[in-house]
């Protein structure tokens, strides 16, 4: 190996947890299959009974779980207003669920190389993975670092990384020098975007996928060569389609990574800076709502995450426990953008308030990226989903009820015309083959109907907006413009809103209505 080594642009990764606490902690996935467990039989008759069942039977079902042995298990105290949960499953002990491996996948393909990390390892093996997706390997470098030699020789062994001369044809196109890094907002997908100005850029939420034989030829998703040095990564939650473990080990060495604080580790929230520090990054930052951080001409501002809770209004242990998170504005010399990501409102605030006192105390902002999925749902349909712990806390009046915990389509509209902003872009379900193939956001190219109140196509928040009247003549339309971008595009702000393919990235379906 006298070459520099780089991982291939077709492989995942991902970290994995030694999970042994008694209940799960929200760094894996025990703590949600612990509670499907609890709520088997309700589950069961969704399943059964189809979409009828959430509102009645499920209600039913789910209360007499909430009675059962299982659930008393879990259970430090019971009464006729509710629960308590026992500490120990409210506040998983972080030390009882570590990082053990690190996983490289090729697309499409089951784990083709696992290498158990301990504990102190981790740093150098968070430089490796950095620089095999950036400036290359050399054996040589690794210096004293049983670990990382030996990660480095299993992927040369597998074939996974090899000297870039030496890779397989590339599965995406060429990157075209006019387009990539030139534009000032980058949508990779979801919820990650790009923020550059000069030599600096900011990274929302970063969640990356490899390119893949599955995707069409002239649409792959970008990487970190497409996407170029990040100076800061910003998290807005926990939930891992926001913080991917995987994803930001690609990023550089000097990357600073920003999360929120979290004070205790909690059934709904991971304490990010402490898993980030056991992972081998050095440069974190916590930023509370009001604060602010300024790198070259680029400065981040963390506002209040409202929403994406349990329920939309109190549940059980609201006032000791949330999905703590920050939304986040980015100003670079030129323009003003908002992130907004899964925020909605819950029974502590609501994200259009925020932008109105933004508004006010800042002026106007150019851009809104919010989600828009309202994710209407019964308590019951989140044992389906990845943050199904949420249900242990749901109280039992609540469970016939259904709760709206994220901006829909008219709430962007809103949050983003209290901002002053001239364009919102609706982001934060997928938007991609690479998203929809594992079930995250709708399927764009028109193979399935859409579920409006789970899952709405992006251009349905254009609809709403052209459908509100405004002004005493009654004018047509919001005053916003909604601006629907696929992943892999650039969005350049100026007198009009300018979207260009970046590294030769075509969209291949048609346009839908």
């Amino acid at each position: 190996m006298n070459d520099r080594q780089f991982l291939r642009r077709d492989i995942a990764v991902s970290v994995r947890f030694d999970d042994r606490t008694r209940f799960g902690s929200p760094i894996a996935q025990r703590a949600d299959e612990s509670t499907r467990q609890i709520f088997r039989h309700v589950i069961e008759r969704i399943r059964a009974q189809g979409p009828s069942a959430l509102a009645h039977e499920a209600a039913d079902l789910a209360r007499e779980a909430l009675d059962g042995d299982d659930f008393g298990e879990i259970v430090a105290r019971r009464d006729g207003r509710g629960w308590t949960l026992k500490d120990e499953i409210l506040y998983p002990d972080p030390d009882l669920a570590q990082p053990m491996a690190i996983v490289f996948t090729p697309a499409g393909a089951r784990p083709s190389f696992l290498a158990q990390i301990s504990v102190a390892d981790w740093p150098q093996i968070r430089g490796l993975v950095a620089d095999l997706r950036s400036c290359g390997v050399l054996a040589t470098e690794l210096g004293s670092c049983p670990a990382a030699r030996a990660c480095l020789n299993g992927l040369v062994r597998g074939g996974l990384a090899a000297p870039r001369r030496a890779h397989p044809k590339p599965i995406r196109p060429p990157a075209s020098p006019s387009t990539t890094h030139c534009a000032p907002l980058t949508f990779v997908g979801h919820n990650t975007v790009v923020v550059r100005a000069g030599d600096d850029a900011i990274m929302l939420d970063p969640y990356l996928f490899p390119v893949s034989p599955e995707n069409p030829d002239r649409y792959q998703p970008l990487d970190m060569f497409d996407v170029g040095p990040i100076s800061i990564a910003a998290i807005t939650h926990s939930h891992p389609d926001h913080f991917d473990p995987g994803s930001l080990l690609q990023l550089g060495r000097d990357t600073t990574i920003v999360v929120p604080p979290v004070g205790r580790e909690s059934l709904l929230a991971v304490d990010m800076e402490r898993r980030l520090h056991q992972l081998g990054f050095e440069s974190v930052r916590t930023l509370s709502w009001g604060e602010s951080i300024t790198v070259g001409a680029l400065e981040l501002h963390a506002l209040p995450f409202y929403g994406e809770q349990p329920t939309d209004g109190r549940y059980m242990h609201c006032e000791e426990v949330a999905n703590s998170g920050n939304t986040y504005v980015v100003r670079t010399p030129d323009f003003a953008a908002a992130f907004l990501a899964d925020s909605g409102r819950d029974h502590r605030g609501d994200s259009r308030l925020v932008a109105e006192q933004w508004q006010h105390e800042h002026g106007a902002v150019d851009l809104v990226f919010s989600g828009y999925r309202g994710w209407s749902t019964y308590p019951g349909q989140l044992l389906m989903s990845s943050v199904a712990r949420g249900a242990l806390l749901v109280p039992r009046e609540q469970w016939r009820s259904r709760q709206r915990i994220m901006n829909d389509a008219d709430d962007a509209i809103d949050v983003a015309e209290r901002f002053g902003a001239r364009w919102l872009v609706p982001y934060g379900d997928g938007g991609a083959p690479w998203h929809w193939r594992i079930g995250l956001g709708p399927a764009l190219e028109g193979s399935e109907a859409e579920d409006p109140d789970f899952d709405p196509l992006p251009q349905r928040v254009a609809a709403v907006a052209g459908e509100r009247v405004r002004g005493p003549n009654g004018i047509a339309g919001s005053a916003v413009e909604v601006a629907v971008v696929r992943p892999g595009h650039g969005i350049v702000p100026g007198e009009q809103l300018d979207v260009v393919e970046v590294g030769g990235r075509h969209w291949p379906f048609a346009p839908l209505g």
